[in-house]
């Protein structure tokens, strides 16, 4: 049944053209005579018409069914940088992949329809190439020993039909391994720390890497370089305190840290940075500043600092002056059975025993609640028996 039958008598005029007079000069007196083959045309735009109308109402009636490359989308956290891939993903479906469905030495989509498009949100590395933040698309290169990877500057291609060297950010040689088989093409990322992770392609039973790395330091501190060449204030203590403290832990040149140490006093003097500005100042050989400051951070100091603070040496594997921290929190008296299971962990690492009982001991004194309670006579026990076997 036609899709629009009331169109019918309309189109049938269309199709139908008057018929000519015997004089056109009487239809068109000041035109020429091939004015009048306009109307031939009518026939070509009403069939136009029909084909759109029927498509559209096909298009209506259609029952939707998967695709067999569905579209995809993965999205990953680098610390702070998110990486993501956009693609479509084909199926073996019984097919021989490697080396004929896919040929050797061709240039390949690295997946089905569209470009394949990879997303950094930073600045990325990609085996050892650097990589601007931004989009790119993907390209492979599938040879039976080395895949060449091809990051293009054109994200908007079909595929890699439209493909050009001249368009190329990077290529990087990898070398693909056998893994289990995969039915459906798929993008993972592997390996993954807050500095790096391997990006891959799985499909069949081929695997092929491709190592991401971010500067972490670098992504984190950008903003509070920026904020600092400005000479903007920043959010308060606490931001320029993270942003000297995550410096010193990552490589930060001591005397960047100590400027923006000094930004955080500016804003509010604290036991907390403080005590930073004397690990900074002693970094840079500066000792007896360094231990002016650190006396006037223990003038500020309260248990829940110290605490703090012992638990940031923990955390960094400073075990020493963790348990020096952990030793002052002791002679306070901390009112929080938490704190007490955290020294005994650090005193039991350093192979204090007995300084690790007497830290759970006290915090069975601190009222901890039921479930906590059976862990901490749980390794109290274990302690107890370590020491007498």
């Amino acid at each position: 049944m036609p899709a629009h039958p009331r169109l019918a008598p309309l189109l049938l005029g269309w199709l139908v053209p008057p018929a000519a007079p015997r004089d056109r000069s009487l239809l068109l007196p000041n035109r020429p005579a091939r004015a009048w083959r306009l109307p031939m045309l009518r026939p070509v735009l009403a069939l136009s018409l029909v084909a759109c109308l029927v498509s559209s109402s096909w298009a209506q009636d259609r029952l939707p069914v998967p695709p067999k490359s569905p579209h995809v989308q993965h999205a990953w956290s680098l610390g702070i940088t998110e990486i993501s891939v956009d693609f479509h993903a084909p199926s073996v479906r019984g097919r021989e992949i490697w080396g004929v469905k896919v040929p050797y030495d061709v240039v390949w989509r690295a997946g089905a329809n569209a470009n394949t498009v990879l997303t950094f949100e930073h600045d990325v590395s990609l085996e050892g190439q650097p990589v601007p933040a931004g989009s790119y698309g993907l390209h492979m290169l599938p040879g039976a020993e080395r895949f060449t990877i091809i990051l293009s500057k054109n994200t908007e291609g079909w595929g890699s039909y439209g493909y050009t060297q001249e368009q190329d950010l990077l290529r990087a040689e990898v070398t693909p391994r056998e893994a289990a088989s995969r039915e459906r093409l798929d993008y993972l990322l592997d390996d993954v720390s807050d500095s790096g992770g391997t990006l891959a392609l799985h499909w069949g039973q081929v695997y092929v890497p491709m190592q991401v790395e971010v500067d972490l330091a670098a992504v984190v501190l950008a903003p509070v370089r920026e904020l600092a060449a400005s000479g903007g204030e920043g959010p308060g203590w606490q931001y320029w305190f993270q942003a000297a403290d995550y410096g010193r832990d990552h490589g930060v040149l001591a005397s960047e840290g100590l400027a923006w140490i000094e930004r955080s006093i500016e804003h509010a003097t604290t036991f907390t940075n403080l005590w930073s500005r004397s690990e900074l100042l002693a970094d840079l050989e500066r000792v007896e500043e360094a231990g002016a400051a650190r006396e006037q951070a223990l003038e500020l100091v309260t248990v829940d600092e110290l605490s703090s603070l012992g638990s940031r040496y923990a955390d960094r594997g400073d075990l020493q002056s963790a348990g020096s921290i952990y030793d002052m929190v002791m002679q306070m008296g901390s009112p929080n059975w938490w704190d007490y299971t955290r020294i005994a962990t650090v005193r039991e690492r350093l192979g204090d025993v007995d300084g690790a009982k007497a830290a759970l001991e006290q915090a069975l004194t601190r009222n901890p609640d039921p479930v906590a309670r059976a862990e901490i006579e749980a390794s109290l026990a274990h302690l107890s028996e370590g020491s007498t076997g």
